[in-house]
């Protein structure tokens, strides 16, 4: 009997091995990843980005699966009622548990919210995620957030991460990720962002995540831009430089370089180099699954049938899909657009884009195909600098798993200079008709 038992729990704890594994060697890359970042010195982040532009701002620069369980037991964006009921009825369960062993959770631990502090003022609350306010008053919040949830241009993630849409000069200041819930207040991110008006991209023929997987070829890409970072001790550094202290490195043409030395790399490009990469696919293909275990006398029995997408109590769940986002966008015939596609911050992936019309648009061909007007940066973000009506169409990002991230809708209105020209002649008119009456004071004036 022993025997059938061992048997059976078998298939779920290997089940269960792989997925941690998986889990864990991400977590482990991606402290690899911060450490060739951030050394050993704890700067706030700059994120400089361009105006119209996205930009996802994570509160945990890398969670372990233990943490990202209680994460999503704390804080669930998406779920509903029920989801929250059920949530409530398991963290009870799992008090009673933790209380018999003496290691009771705590609940504040994973609490936290985002604050803005723009120059010259303190820190203000930007999200409201657990505040313990009358329930009326949560339940209108709860409301008035859901109806406006299509047009928010801010949004928290499962994980607390940032979602910034649309950016432009009024968002540019201080954000930070904290936990003010407990007994000391936990700051776990700091980053400091910057919007600029431009960016000039300069594309250049032979890194990132591959964009595609499995036989295909991909492309991975990386930048080279103008950097300032102190090439000494701080302690070294002349006052002038002290502003470089909080930030450690920052992008030349960076809003807060002074403006004589921003001067010196007005005319700076980023460059982006790309090649063709390889990488095997990770995604796990769902299959039909029997439960087997060996008797007493060494035959094997089927237990049971699993059809795929199904799994037994105890196994750990594949992650849900993310949702799908899409955008509307009406602009001119010659402005400029910038496409972002919204990527899981706890799983980096390629990106690929396609358009619904002219197909792949990838690193090698951009630049003839659409005769230097669509350009990429090395975060695959899709720029078009001026825009002509045969650009209305329907763009879609995918991950190098060949996952729907998103999709952008693109609607070019003509460009109708009748109008402007007649403004032009009316002005003309005007200041012709205000010399010839002012000549004609000044003629009166001198007789």
């Amino acid at each position: 009997m022993l025997l059938g038992w061992l048997a059976f729990l078998i298939p779920i704890i290997e089940t269960i091995n792989v997925e941690l594994k998986k889990q864990y060697e991400n977590y482990r890359l991606c402290i690899k990843r911060r450490e060739n970042i951030l050394s050993e010195a704890n700067y706030v982040q700059v994120v400089t980005l361009a105006k119209g532009a996205d930009v996802t701002l994570p509160c945990f620069s890398c969670v372990s699966p233990e943490n990202a369980i209680e994460i999503e037991s704390t804080y669930k964006p998406s779920a509903g009622s029920i989801g929250r009921a059920f949530i409530a009825a398991f963290d009870f369960f799992k008090e009673k548990i933790l209380r018999s062993t003496n290691k009771i959770r705590d609940v504040n631990k994973w609490k936290y919210d985002w604050q803005r502090a723009i120059m010259g003022q303190d820190w203000r609350l930007l999200t409201k995620m657990h505040e313990t306010g009358i329930r009326v008053e949560k339940i209108a919040d709860k409301v008035k957030r859901f109806l406006a949830r299509d047009n928010a241009r801010i949004r928290v993630g499962d994980r607390y991460e940032l979602r910034i849409t649309n950016v432009d000069r009024n968002i540019t200041g201080y954000y930070r990720c904290v936990n003010k819930h407990g007994k000391n207040r936990v700051v776990s991110s700091m980053y400091y962002l910057d919007v600029i008006s431009r960016a000039n991209i300069k594309m250049i023929s032979p890194w990132s995540e591959c964009s595609k997987c499995g036989e295909e070829i991909g492309e991975q890409a990386r930048s080279i831009q103008c950097m300032i970072e102190p090439d000494g001790p701080l302690s070294h550094l002349p006052p002038a430089s002290t502003w470089i202290h909080l930030f450690g490195t920052v992008p030349c043409y960076s809003t807060l370089v002074p403006l004589e030395q921003r001067r010196q790399f007005a005319s700076s490009t980023t460059f982006v180099q790309y090649r063709p990469c390889w990488r095997a696919c990770t995604t796990q293909l769902a299959v039909d699954r029997n439960l087997t275990s060996v008797d007493e006398l060494g035959e094997t029995r089927l237990l049971d049938y699993i059809p795929k997408g199904e799994f037994l109590f105890g196994e750990i769940l594949p992650r849900l899909l993310a949702p799908v986002v899409r955008r509307n966008y009406l602009a001119i015939e010659g402005d400029p657009v910038i496409f972002t596609c919204e990527l899981p911050v706890d799983d980096p992936t390629g990106v690929q884009w396609f358009s619904k019309r002219k197909g792949a648009i990838q690193f090698k061909t951009i630049e003839k195909q659409f005769k230097g007007r669509f350009l990429f940066d090395e975060l695959s973000r899709l720029y078009i600098t001026k825009l002509e009506m045969e650009d209305s169409d329907e763009y879609f990002c995918y991950t190098s798993e060949k996952v729907l991230m998103g999709v952008h809708y693109l609607r070019v209105l003509e460009n109708d200079r009748t109008r402007e020209y007649v403004a032009n002649i009316e002005m003309f008119f005007r200041f012709a008709a205000f010399t010839f009456i002012f000549v004609l004071m000044i003629g009166q004036v001198m007789k």
